[in-house]
């Protein structure tokens, strides 16, 4: 890790599914027992409308998705779903997790929509904390999904874009 002077945030290529897939999995260790559901990285780097960034210093250590909103009762085309937000632990506590936000709903807003979502495990406090801090809003939607190893439960929150920025 850095002191963060040499900090970039690039658009995600399709040579850096390896990094996403690791910065995700080095995300999802540290997370204390949160499940998440994992990306199709290869899918969502060349799927029309959906937008990865990396941020990176010598090498990545977190990324945003930003694109449609994937659960059709919100697919009104006003909205824009923040779909994947990882930082490695190392880097957390530093900023660069609401970096990275800011840089999707940066994204999301420049596509004009007016609405912003995350879906965010119930569990994940420090993701919670981070999500409420930029003004996201529980919208009183949740979601189970199934897997080998458990149940995710997940809660979907809210920013209304023109009032951010």
């Amino acid at each position: 890790m850095t002191d963060f002077e040499s900090v970039a945030i690039r658009r995600a290529l399709r040579s850096d599914v390896d990094a996403l897939k690791a910065v995700e999995r080095d995300a999802l260790v540290t997370a204390g027992g949160v499940h998440v559901v994992p990306r199709d990285w290869p899918d969502l780097l060349t799927r029309k409308g959906i937008f990865t960034y990396i941020a990176e210093d010598e090498t990545p250590f977190g990324m945003v998705t930003s694109g449609p909103p994937q659960e059709s009762f919100l697919d009104d085309e006003k909205t824009g779903e923040i779909l994947a937000h990882f930082l490695r632990e190392g880097y957390q506590g530093h900023g660069l997790g609401r970096k990275l936000l800011v840089h999707g709903v940066s994204v999301i807003k420049r596509r004009d929509s007016a609405r912003a979502v995350i879906w965010v495990p119930e569990a994940a406090d420090r993701a919670l904390r981070v999500v409420e801090a930029l003004g996201f809003e529980a919208l009183g939607a949740t979601r189970e999904i199934n897997r080998a190893d458990g149940t995710v439960v997940e809660q979907c929150l809210a920013l209304d874009c023109a009032k951010w920025f």
